[in-house]
């Protein structure tokens, strides 16, 4: 038998699917909470989702909703960094923390019967973080020389300085949600602890839920962890991005470089655009995966690049 690998096999057709059921409760406190009923998977995702990013953030302290979230895991008012490691540890879950520019986020992952102790961890390390002054030493002077390292690279400067020349200095999206080093350096652990008793709160929180698991006990469970905390804290602020200029070609000389990283861009739609699934699959089309058009003509066929690709940056705002 002789196969013709040179004619691609035709495409078969969209295999069914449908979007699980999902269902919205709400605590008395006012946190939201999104139950999403998977019995036939074997672990639990749970995600608590707060208006704290970078865009919540004032100017001056750019860079403080990044270090507030990387300090969550890092312990709880009654468990220092060893003791958080520890009890993730034996329970066997995964934690973490993070932030955006639109949100923060504390999230864990488990086998249902540690659903309990998980969230009653994640309800702890949210509400009452150690924030502790070795490890917020630690984690600041990592975000410096992270950021100092990202002026290093040429992939990463070209990013940096592709937004500075798109957002004009009134739209927070200038710069990088992580802050620059002038914003980064004066940040004290007061700054986080104003940042989090600001904006880490209820009326400001989604609760996610998602896997095996049985309603009741959870909805108890969430009521017993996370009812009597309070709060709803500022609105949301709003961002109207505004463009730097017109089109402008911008040349950024970095001596010693083996190779050139070229940006093309425009300020885009945000992620509540009802365009939002027709440019997603533009995007990918154009540039998103490796077979799309502009790598083959550009790599493939041409041999000019290593890689070309484009991709939305979308943001609650337009981004």
């Amino acid at each position: 038998m002789t196969a013709t690998l040179s004619v691609p096999p035709p495409p078969a057709s969209p295999r069914p699917y449908h979007f699980p059921a999902f269902e919205r409760r709400a605590l008395r406190n006012g946190l939201n909470l999104w139950l999403v009923p998977l019995p036939d998977r074997e672990l639990v995702n749970v995600h608590l989702v707060m208006d704290a990013g970078a865009a919540a953030e004032d100017e001056a302290n750019a860079g403080v909703a990044a270090l507030t979230a990387q300090l969550l895991v890092t312990g709880t008012r009654s468990l220092d960094a060893a003791g958080f490691a520890d009890t993730t540890e034996r329970l066997g879950i995964e934690m973490s923390s993070e932030s955006s520019w639109d949100w923060a986020r504390a999230a864990f992952q488990s086998v249902p019967r540690h659903l309990d102790e998980g969230l009653g961890l994640l309800s702890e390390m949210v509400r009452e973080p150690r924030l502790d002054p070795g490890e917020f030493e630690r984690l600041k002077a990592e975000r410096l020389t992270d950021i100092l390292q990202a002026r290093a690279d040429p992939g990463r400067l070209a990013d940096e300085r592709f937004l500075r020349q798109l957002y004009d200095e009134a739209t927070p999206y200038h710069r990088l949600s992580a802050g620059t080093p002038e914003s980064v350096t004066p940040l004290t652990l007061d700054d986080v602890r104003r940042h989090h008793s600001t904006h880490y709160l209820p009326g400001r929180a989604n609760l996610i839920v998602a896997g095996a698991f049985d309603q009741d006990a959870l909805l108890r469970s969430a009521q017993e962890q996370l009812g009597d905390w309070d709060g709803t804290g500022p609105g949301h602020r709003d961002i109207e991005p505004q463009a730097a200029g017109g089109r402008r070609i911008v040349l950024v000389d970095r001596p010693g470089s083996v190779q050139s990283e070229l940006r093309v861009g425009l300020i885009g739609i945000s992620r509540l655009d009802p365009r939002f699934f027709k440019a997603s699959v533009m995007s990918a089309v154009l540039g998103g995966v490796f077979w799309s058009r502009l790598n083959v003509r550009l790599r493939e066929e041409l041999g000019y690049t290593y890689g070309a690709h484009t991709y939305l940056d979308l943001r609650r705002a337009r981004g």
